[in-house]
């Protein structure tokens, strides 16, 4: 599944809270190992992050150093519950993209709000806007790109056109 500098989501579930709220939860992976487990918390409360035999420090050093990275705002670049907010959000739109490409080998899936919402310090609550393109040549898509950008007053729109695309490293990171 997806996954940030080498920290990634193998296992992710949807388990439902006190008044039937959805909880995700994950097992979390780093470099192939498994690491430890994290989960939204229950009655509103912060995210559980459990990495009893890991050094939760180099987690941080990888996940902060994207966040360093892609500019986000200060109170996003030190908070290890967004940013994994943020990689769960990766797995949904990597779900998607599955589900979707299995019809159609030359899918182009192209995304707004995932990471505006964390440049502007928003959560993930907010709705993802996203589209599935098929034969575009490289002018079509680009025209089609700007006019997503101005209809949905944007700044960004991030492209994924393979399965790997959801790896992402802060120096192979594409975006438009």
């Amino acid at each position: 599944m997806a996954s940030i500098n080498g920290i990634e989501i193998k296992t992710y579930t949807i388990k439902r809270g006190h008044k039937g709220e959805p909880l995700q939860q994950a097992v979390v992976y780093i470099d192939g190992k498994k690491a430890g487990y994290i989960s939204d918390g229950d009655w509103g409360g912060p995210m559980v992050l459990e990495f009893n035999n890991y050094d939760l420090t180099v987690i941080k050093q990888r996940l902060f150093a994207y966040a360093k990275h892609e500019n986000f705002i200060s109170s996003m670049s030190r908070d290890i519950e967004m940013l994994f907010a943020l990689l769960l959000g990766y797995v949904n739109l990597e779900k998607i993209y599955k589900k979707i490409s299995k019809k159609n080998k030359d899918l182009i899936l192209l995304v707004v709000g995932l990471r505006e919402n964390y440049l502007k310090g928003w959560s993930m609550k907010n709705e993802l806007v996203y589209w599935q393109l098929e034969n575009y040549d490289q002018k079509k898509l680009n025209t089609f790109i700007n006019k997503i950008k101005k209809s949905e007053g944007c700044s960004e729109v991030i492209m994924f056109q393979k399965q790997e695309d959801f790896h992402i490293n802060t120096h192979d990171f594409i975006r438009i």
